[in-house]
C-alpha cells in the first residue's frame, strides 16, 4: 500500500523551517517597506535585466536559475521579498540579499510607473541613448572634419594641378609662339634667298643680254671696218698709174739735189692725185658722219632698251610673289 505524499507548503516541517528563517535572517528594511504590484510590471524588460544580473553575479549564464526566478515572479507565487531571498540563498549565497534588494527596488519602481518599466532602466536607457547620440555626434563631427580635410586637400591638389596645367599651357603656348616665329623667320629667309636667286638670275640675264649686245656691236664694228677697208682697197685699185710703192722706195727715190719738178715717164699727174685724194677725204668724212649718226641712234635705242629693262626689273622685284 502506497503512502500519500504532501506538498512543501502543506508540510508543517517546511513551514516551520521557513518561519524560523524569516525570524533569524537579516533583511534590508528599505526593501520590506516597498510595495510591489507584480501585475503592473513589464516583464519583457525585466526578463533581460534578471538574466544579465544573475549572469554577472554567478560569472556564467544559468538558464535554470533564470527560469526559476522568473517563474516565481511572473506567476506571482512570491509577493514577499524575504521568501524570495530564502529561496535563492542556495544559489546566490552571499549575493542573495544584494540581488533581492536591487530586484525589489526595480519592481517597486516599475509597478509605480505607467509604462511598467523601472525608472532606473529608463534613465539608463536614456543615458545610453544620450551617450549614443553623443558618440554619433562625435563620429559625425569627426567624419565632417575628415570630409572637410579631404575636401581641402582635394581642392588644394586640384588647385595645384590647375596651376601645373596652366604652367604647361603657358609653356606650350610660348613654345608654339617661338616655333611659329622660327618658322616665320625661316620662311622669310627662304623668300629672301629666293628673291636673291631671282635677282641674281635677272642680273645674269641682263648681263648676258648686254654681253650679247656688246658682242653684236663688236661684230657690226668689225663688219663696218671690213667694209671700209674693202672700199679703201677698191678706191686704191681704181686709181691710175703704177702700183704704189712702199715708203722705203719713196724715200730712196728722193735723193738730195734732185730736181723737184722732175717726174719719171709714165707718172700720174699731181692734179689727178689731188682730185682722187679730195674725193677720198669727202667719202671718209661722209662715212664718219654717217657712222657717228648711226652710233648716236644706236646709243639712244640702247638707252631706251636699258631704261625699259630697268623698269621691268623694278616692277618684277616689287611684284615678286612670296614663296609659301
Amino acid at each position: 500500500m502506497f503512502a500519500r505524499g504532501v506538498s512543501a507548503v502543506s508540510d508543517t516541517r517546511f513551514s516551520d523551517k521557513e518561519k524560523k528563517l524569516l525570524k533569524t535572517m537579516k533583511f534590508a528594511k528599505e526593501v520590506l517597506e516597498l510595495k510591489v504590484d507584480l501585475g503592473k510590471v513589464n516583464w519583457t524588460v525585466m526578463r533581460v535585466w534578471v538574466a544579465q544580473r544573475l549572469t554577472e553575479l554567478l560569472g556564467l549564464e544559468d538558464e535554470v536559475l533564470i527560469g526559476y526566478v522568473l517563474e516565481q515572479l511572473e506567476g506571482q507565487k512570491v509577493s514577499d521579498p524575504r521568501v524570495l531571498q530564502i529561496n535563492l540563498t542556495g544559489f546566490l549565497e552571499k549575493n542573495t540579499s544584494l540581488f533581492v534588494k536591487e530586484l525589489w527596488t526595480l519592481l517597486a519602481s516599475a509597478s509605480s510607473n505607467p509604462s511598467g518599466i523601472p525608472q532606473k532602466i529608463l534613465d539608463e536607457k536614456a543615458e545610453e541613448m544620450r551617450q549614443k547620440r553623443v558618440l554619433e555626434e562625435e563620429i559625425n563631427h569627426k567624419l565632417a572634419e575628415e570630409r572637410k580635410r579631404r575636401d581641402t586637400e582635394t581642392k588644394e591638389a586640384e588647385a595645384q594641378r590647375e596651376k601645373e596645367r596652366a604652367a604647361r599651357r603657358a609653356s606650350d603656348d610660348k613654345e608654339r609662339r617661338q616655333r611659329r616665329q622660327r618658322d616665320e623667320e625661316r620662311r622669310k629667309e627662304e623668300k629672301e634667298r629666293e628673291r636673291e636667286v631671282a635677282r641674281a638670275r635677272e642680273r645674269e640675264r641682263r648681263e648676258a643680254e648686254r654681253e650679247a649686245e656688246r658682242e653684236a656691236e663688236r661684230k657690226r664694228t668689225r663688219r663696218d671696218e671690213r667694209k671700209r677697208s674693202e672700199r679703201d682697197r677698191s678706191d686704191r685699185d681704181r686709181l691710175p698709174g703704177p702700183p704704189r710703192r712702199s715708203d722705203a722706195e719713196d724715200a730712196g727715190a728722193e735723193a738730195p739735189g734732185s730736181g723737184a719738178g722732175t717726174s719719171e715717164p709714165g707718172a700720174v699727174p699731181m692734179a689727178v692725185v689731188d682730185e682722187a685724194g679730195g674725193a677720198k677725204e669727202k667719202r671718209h668724212k661722209k662715212d664718219k658722219e654717217k657712222k657717228a649718226k648711226d652710233k648716236k641712234s644706236k646709243d639712244k635705242k640702247k638707252a631706251a632698251k636699258k631704261q625699259k629693262r630697268d623698269k621691268k626689273a623694278a616692277a618684277e622685284d616689287v611684284a615678286m610673289p612670296d614663296v609659301p
